[in-house]
C-alpha cells in the first residue's frame, strides 16, 4: 500500500498546533467548583464538584483559558459536564477531567482549543456540540465514547484514545442534517470495545494518517471494526492513508450498497480486511 503525503495538509496540521500551543504567563487564581472563567486563569488545587445540575466550570472565550496545572476536575458521581466551553475560543489544558457524563463539551460560538487533557472514566469523554474546535495531544481512555462529534469543521489531532467500553470516534449529527468536514489526523485509536472510528450521519470528512488497532475488543458485533462507515448514505469522505490492522471483523468496512461506486474515497490505507473488498 503507498504512503499520502500533502504539503498543504502538513502546513495546516502545523497551524493548528501552533495556534493550541498556549501562553503559560497565566496567573494564579483560587478557582472553586462552579466558577465561569473569562480571563487566563492556572488552577492551583484538584477540584471534585457536584454537576448534577450545572458544570464543575466554564470556560468562556474569547479571553477565558485555563491551565489546569497538572490538576484535576471531578465530576463525582458521572452527571453533568465537567468543564464547558462557551463564547469563542475559550481553552483548556495540562491536566485531568474524569467521572463525568461529558468530561469536555465545547459549545458556543466553537473555535475552542483542548490540549494535553486526560479524560477518562466518564460517559463522553468529549462531548464536540459545537463546530471549529480542536483537540490535540489529549489522551482519552476507559469512557463509554471517547470523542463524540456532532458538529462542523473540527479537528482531532494527535490524541491517543484507548481502552473505551464503546467507540474511539464517533462523528454523527443530532438532526437529519448531516454534519461536515471533521479532521481526523495523527492519533492512535486502539483497544477499543467496538469501532476506532465510526462515521454516522456525516459528509466530507477527512479521515488520514491515524495508526487504529485492535478495536473491537467487546467481540463480534453491530458496526465493529477499525473504521466503520454506517449505511446513512453519507457522500465525500476521505479516508486516506490510515494504519488499520488487527480490528474485529473488519479493518475497513463501508456498509452503504453503493460503497464500490459512491464519492466516498478509500485510498492508500494498511490494512488486512475490508467489506466490501473494493475499499483500498
Amino acid at each position: 500500500m503507498k504512503s499520502v503525503t500533502n504539503n498543504a495538509f502538513l502546513t495546516t496540521l502545523a497551524t493548528i498546533v501552533g495556534i493550541c500551543c498556549l501562553s503559560t504567563s497565566n496567573k494564579i487564581f483560587a478557582v472553586d467548583c462552579y466558577d465561569t472563567i473569562t480571563t487566563p486563569v492556572t488552577l492551583n488545587q484538584d477540584l471534585s464538584c457536584d454537576t448534577s445540575s450545572t458544570p464543575a466550570l466554564i470556560i468562556s472565550g474569547p479571553s477565558g483559558s485555563l491551565n489546569l496545572n497538572g490538576h484535576s476536575v471531578n465530576c463525582d458521581a458521572l452527571v453533568g459536564t465537567g468543564i464547558f466551553l462557551d463564547g469563542t475560543a475559550a481553552s483548556v489544558y495540562n491536566g485531568e477531567v474524569f467521572n463525568c457524563q461529558n468530561g469536555i463539551q465545547p459549545d458556543g460560538n466553537g473555535f475552542h482549543n483542548i490540549q494535553n487533557i486526560s479524560t477518562y472514566s466518564n460517559t463522553y469523554g468529549i462531548y464536540l456540540t459545537g463546530n471549529n474546535n480542536s483537540i490535540t495531544q489529549t489522551t482519552i481512555f476507559k469512557n463509554s465514547l471517547a470523542i463524540y462529534v456532532i458538529g462542523d469543521n473540527n479537528s482531532i489531532l494527535f490524541n491517543d484514545i484507548n481502552n473505551n467500553s464503546g467507540t474511539g470516534i464517533f462523528i454523527d449529527s443530532n438532526t437529519t442534517t448531516k454534519n461536515e468536514n471533521t479532521l481526523v489526523s495523527q492519533n492512535t485509536i486502539y483497544q477499543n470495545s467496538f469501532s476506532g472510528i465510526l462515521i454516522g450521519q456525516s459528509n466530507s470528512n477527512l479521515i488520514v494518517q491515524n495508526r487504529i488497532y485492535e478495536n473491537g475488543t467487546a467481540g463480534i458485533g453491530i458496526d465493529t471494526g477499525g473504521i466503520v462507515l454506517i449505511n446513512l448514505n453519507q457522500s465525500n469522505n476521505r479516508i486516506i492513508g490510515n494504519s488499520v490492522i488487527d480490528n474485529v471483523i473488519y479493518d475497513l468496512i463501508d456498509e452503504n450498497v453503493d460503497a464500490c461506486s459512491s464519492s466516498n474515497i478509500w485510498s492508500g490505507n494498511i490494512f488486512g480486511s475490508a467489506s466490501p473488498s473494493c475499499l483500498d
